[in-house]
C-alpha cells in the first residue's frame, strides 16, 4: 500500500497565515505531524480520516478556538480538505457542521472513535485517484 500522504509544517502554517492565523506555534504543528508520521499510516481512508482527526483534535484543542470559533475552524475545515484531497478523497461536510464537530471536541462531548467515524462517513473518493 501507498504511504499517506501528510502536509509538511510549513504548508499548514501557510494555510494557518492564509486565514490571518499567523501566530501559530510551529512546534504544535511539527509534534502532531511527528505523531501521525509515527502510525506508519497508508492510504486507505480510514488511516486518512485518523490522521484528520488527529490533526483535528490537536489544532482545536491546543491552539485555536479561543478567539472566533467561525474564523478557526475555517482553517481547520481547510487544512482537512487538504490533506483528503492529496490522499484521493473530498470531504464532504459543511462549515456549519464542521463548527459543530469542532464545539464538541472543545467540549469534550466526541470521543476520538467517534470522530475517526464522523469524518469517515464524510470522506468521498475522487474519480480516477485524481490529486490536486
Amino acid at each position: 500500500m501507498k504511504e499517506m500522504v501528510l502536509p509538511s509544517v510549513e504548508t499548514v502554517l501557510a494555510t494557518c497565515k492564509e486565514f490571518g492565523y499567523g501566530n501559530v506555534k510551529k512546534e504544535l504543528i511539527e509534534k502532531t505531524i511527528k505523531k501521525i508520521k509515527s502510525r506508519k499510516l497508508c492510504e486507505t481512508k480510514r488511516n486518512v480520516a485518523i490522521a484528520c482527526a488527529m490533526l483535528w483534535r490537536d489544532l482545536v484543542t491546543q491552539h485555536f478556538f479561543k478567539e472566533d470559533r467561525r474564523a478557526s475552524t475555517e482553517v481547520i475545515n481547510e487544512i482537512i480538505k487538504r490533506v483528503m484531497r492529496s490522499n484521493g478523497f473530498a470531504f464532504d461536510a459543511t462549515l456549519g457542521e464542521v463548527i459543530y464537530i469542532s464545539t464538541r471536541i472543545v467540549d469534550e462531548r466526541i470521543s476520538f472513535k467517534e470522530l475517526i467515524q464522523w469524518i469517515e462517513k464524510r470522506m468521498v473518493v475522487l474519480g480516477n485517484g485524481l490529486r490536486f
